[in-house]
């Protein structure tokens, strides 16, 4: 530093030169912390302490060069550096209050999310799964289990072109013309595809998959087959479609079910779903499904939901 002093008449412009001086590499180093910041990302995979451990140390380096950012913009900074495979989650989050949402909070909810997706996976573990657990009932038609023959889709759509009588003595008789090894065959194929839950033959039309809903969310009681009061962790309340907030009453577990394409009544179970009364319809996050490992597909039959290389569902 003798060079900025040198040339200098007195003590008043010693002090001067060498504060210009300390004020430029104070604003260099506070510009480099920043771009640091701003361009910290964390990736599937990346070691999630280490990466909010930098975050600290970058944040602490800034505010002894004399620029504190307030908590809010540092958690701000935090969920911009993560991919979009956290969306769900940050969204959840952002329905808090703001007094809530603290940088140990976002830090700790992170590091959790992280650690449940490295747990193996299983089908049933991902939060929408068909159950498909033998039944002692058999269908007599298709001879697969879980059905009789009566709900049998296979049945009655047979039954219909062949335009038998209603009684199913009468239906019977006609479905013994039909080959049983065509019935197989096409039960083969739906099995081997994704099986469809047809609009007109599910047993409920209230739930819908929705791509922007941060959690599940049901509005009827009668689907909860266990409900509790809302957890710390549980947003008090959430944004419905016309903007407004709509309140928290619980979380649980619900089930429904659905026909397959295949003939078979599949039950459709869902965990940590929200109870909230004033929604108008019950809704199926897309972003959950895919925060449990799983592959949520659009197309112009439907949504197919599938677990690896296993189809979960298809609504």
């Amino acid at each position: 530093q003798h060079g900025h002093i040198r040339n200098t008449n007195s003590a008043k412009e010693v002090w001067d030169n060498l504060e210009k001086q300390h004020q430029k590499k104070t604003l260099t180093t506070k510009v480099q912390l920043l771009k640091r910041i701003c361009d910290m990302e964390y990736h599937d995979g990346d070691n999630i302490e280490e990466h909010l451990m930098e975050f600290e140390d970058l944040f602490e380096k800034l505010a002894n060069a004399g620029s504190k950012l307030d908590e809010d913009l540092q958690v701000v900074l935090v969920f911009r550096s993560l991919p979009s495979s956290f969306d769900a989650l940050t969204t959840t989050l952002e329905n808090r209050a703001d007094d809530e949402l603290t940088l140990q909070l976002v830090k700790g909810k992170i590091i959790n999310e992280v650690l449940k997706r490295r747990e193996p996976s299983a089908v049933d573990s991902v939060v929408l799964k068909a159950d498909e657990k033998k039944k002692s009932v058999g269908c007599f038609f298709c001879e697969k289990p879980g059905h009789k023959k009566k709900n049998c889709i296979l049945w009655q759509r047979q039954k219909k072109e062949e335009g038998a009588s209603s009684s199913e003595a009468s239906g019977h008789r006609e479905q013994t013309k039909v080959s049983k090894k065509q019935a197989k065959a096409k039960l083969a194929k739906s099995e081997s595809e994704a099986f469809t839950f047809l609009a007109s033959e599910c047993a409920t039309k209230e739930w819908i998959v929705d791509s922007g809903a941060s959690s599940h969310m049901c509005a009827n009681r009668k689907y909860f087959v266990s409900l509790s009061e809302p957890r710390q962790d549980t947003p008090k309340s959430v944004t419905v479609a016309d903007g407004k907030r709509a309140v928290v009453k619980g979380v649980g577990s619900c089930k429904f079910s659905c026909v397959g394409g295949g003939g078979d009544e599949k039950q459709i179970s869902l965990s940590e779903v929200l109870f909230v009364p004033e929604l108008d319809m019950n809704l199926v996050s897309v972003g959950r499904l895919v925060q449990k490992g799983a592959r949520v597909i659009f197309d112009k039959n439907g949504c197919t939901i599938a677990n690896g290389d296993r189809i979960a569902a298809v609504a």
